[in-house]
């Protein structure tokens, strides 16, 4: 076993904790510095007499760095010569180096102090919202692109290139489907579309982006990606198991099925499933968030991966209708409190 690893695995957790602030201060010294070499390289055009055509190849070729990051080092290094507040930000962590990339198309030598300071702490959210105000723009019409047909022999979830020269279909408002007959299956005018891929967009107000993320974190254990295809969906099928009434007449029929088949069957008294009121009673009291309090007093701020957890567990006897014995967990901290009970998983 390497050394390094030898030395990191002796380490306390507070240790860690402390390295890791002293490293990542470290990394960003050696960015900065990084980050001017770069830019007297690209001064001196220093890729030319070394075969190769731009910076970005030799970033990329030459010192093994992907895409993204050539990218992202090439702008911040020319940045940095017109504006070198930049680089003290950078390197006391005031401002992070994608935002200063969203930014450098948009700095002046009369606005870059003041902007500058607005996205330092910023998130890259936060900073995109920034951006976007120096790049007004109307309402655009919702638009749906048909996308072309999979391959043969492949499956229907082919997402196909993305051709511009393909036909546009703008959508403004669409009839309503036809109604079908009383008699026709409940899935029967789905059976009739192709399933085929279509590409939507609209434009939309930040605050139906802020319901659309929390959307995300609310179904992050069923949908782990958060595409926003699964989110949609979701919403969409909530709307019509609640408004389409072929919908609730099947729901209806099939609870009168459960019934009858249930009827008699006496419920155990004792269950580890936790009530909806005790999960939401635990919901509110916790705020929606990770209940988790470190040594030090600071509360997990996570939102997302949330899971109901049992303070007594529930194989030691405890409870599942007491809110006082339920807290809300993220999935990573559920896991270290069971592993504080009963030891590492085996296997």
């Amino acid at each position: 076993m390497p050394r390094e690893l030898v030395v990191v695995g002796s380490l306390t957790d507070d240790e860690l904790d402390s390295r890791f602030r002293r490293l990542v201060s470290g990394e960003r010294q050696v960015l900065v510095i990084f980050l001017a070499h770069l830019a007297e390289f690209d001064r001196r055009r220093g890729h030319e007499p070394r075969s190769f055509p731009s910076l970005f190849e030799y970033c990329t070729k030459r010192l093994g760095l992907s895409e993204a990051e050539a990218y992202c080092r090439i702008r911040a290094a020319r940045l940095i010569g017109d504006f070198p507040q930049a680089m003290g930000m950078l390197a006391r962590g005031e401002i992070h180096l994608s935002a200063l990339v969203r930014l450098s198309p948009h700095l002046t030598q009369a606005n870059a102090e003041g902007l500058l300071v607005r996205a330092s702490g910023k998130t890259r959210r936060e900073v995109e919202r920034i951006a976007a105000e120096l790049e007004p723009f109307g309402p655009q019409a919702d638009v749906v692109r048909a996308l072309p047909p999979p391959p043969s022999g492949e499956s229907g979830d082919f997402e196909g290139p993305r051709d511009d020269r393909q036909p546009e279909l703008v959508v403004t408002a669409a009839p309503p489907d036809p109604p079908s007959p009383p008699d026709a299956p409940a899935q029967a005018s789905q059976a009739t579309v192709p399933n085929r891929l279509v590409r939507i967009s609209f434009t939309a107000s930040e605050h139906l982006l802020a319901r659309i993320e929390l959307a995300k974190g609310l179904l992050r254990h069923k949908y782990p990606v958060g595409r926003l295809e699964d989110v949609v969906g979701e919403a969409i099928e909530s709307l019509l198991d609640a408004r389409d009434p072929r919908r609730r007449i099947a729901r209806k029929a099939a609870r009168r099925r459960t019934h009858a088949r249930k009827r008699g069957v006496r419920p155990s008294r004792s269950s580890r499933r936790i009530p909806q009121g005790v999960q939401d009673e635990v919901w509110s009291r916790d705020g929606g968030r990770c209940a988790f309090v470190a040594r030090d007093g600071r509360r997990c701020e996570a939102t997302e991966w949330l899971e109901f957890d049992h303070l007594l567990p529930w194989a030691l006897g405890g409870c599942s209708d007491d809110p006082a014995n339920i807290r809300l967990l993220c999935r990573t901290h559920n896991q270290h409190a069971a592993r504080q009970v009963f030891g590492p998983r085996k296997g």
